[in-house]
Formats: structure tokens, sequence, C-alpha cells
């Protein structure tokens, strides 16, 4: 029965970072300040490819990350700052790095869906440098379109720039809020 309960849903995990979550975020809006961030899928075996799976990352990423105004692109020549960009990489090899998505080279193929479905690595890049980067797990999608698609995207962007959470007062490290995040 739990089996049934979780084949709907995605889960996410933080990967590498150079930064603190304030951090990532304080370089999103600086590049999302005045223009959409370039964000590109790779390895997409959905119908259209990666063209069309980085049209609809882009579109599913925009307004996805709590507290931001950030808006994403499949078009580099849209981004001011097209230095700075997101890469999605589908069903990225287990033997590969999370940091291989922004890498200055081509990104190994795709290995085999796992046996939990389609895997969504994200990185948020600089140069061919991996500034931060975050992985999202679920069902496979069937194309672009589908339901599932949109929500490891927004899994995966959510994760990749994550909210501060607040402390408690006396610093013992417990979260004050807890909510649940709907993709």
């Amino acid at each position: 029965m739990s089996a049934g309960l979780l084949a709907g849903c995605v889960t996410t995990q933080t990967g590498y970072s150079q930064l603190d979550n304030e951090g990532k975020r304080e370089y999103l809006a600086h590049v999302a300040s005045e223009t959409p961030v370039y964000l590109r899928v790779a390895n997409s075996p959905l119908p259209g490819g990666d063209a069309a799976a980085s049209g609809a990352a882009a579109r599913y990423a925009t307004g996805a990350i709590l507290g931001s105004t950030a808006a994403f692109t499949a078009n580099s020549a849209e981004a001011k700052h097209p230095d700075y960009y997101v890469v999605m990489a589908v069903n990225l090899p287990k033997s590969v790095p999370t940091t291989a998505v922004c890498e200055d080279k081509q990104i190994p193929k795709s290995g085999p869906a796992d046996a939990g479905g389609f895997k969504l690595t994200a990185g948020f890049c600089t140069g061919g440098q991996t500034l931060s980067s975050s992985t999202a797990r679920g069902p496979s999608p069937t194309d672009v379109d589908d339901e599932a698609f949109r929500k490891l995207v927004r899994g995966a962007i959510q994760e990749l720039f994550p909210i501060e959470r607040e402390r408690d007062p006396n610093e013992r490290g417990g979260v004050l809020r807890i909510g649940m995040v709907q993709f």
C-alpha cells in the first residue's frame, strides 16, 4: 500500500553547493533582476528532445521558487547574464557527480531510468563551475506537458534555491516554521 501512495510523489535532494542558501538566492536575484535566467535541459528522452524539454522546464521553473520573482528562458539570447545559467540533466548516470551538469564539456549520456522512474539533476552554474546542485526523482513523464515533468522541474528548482529556514530562539537547530510545499 505504501508503494501505491508514493507512486506519484516527487522526492528532492540537495547536492553540491559552494554557497549557503542565502548566497544562492542573492546570486539568483542579481541574475534575474532585469531579465530571465537561461535554463536548458540535456539528454531528454521525451518527445521533442532537449529543445522541447528546455522550453517546458523554463515555463515550469518560472514562479516556482518561493519568495522569488525569477523568470527562466530556454533562449540564451534573452538572458542578460548568460554566464549564470541552470542546467537540468535527465537520468545522469549514478557514477557521474552532480557537478558534471555545469562542466564545459558534453554531459554524459543518460543512464537507464531507475526502478523508481525519472531522475532530473539540476545545477546552477557559472563559467563551467557548479554553484549549487539538486536532484528530483519521480514517476516517468510521457511528454513535456505531463504533470509528472512539471513536478520534477519545480522540485529540482525549489531545491536548487531553497528558502532560509528560521531557527528556534535557543539555537538548538530546530525549525520554527514547517510548511508543506506544493509542486
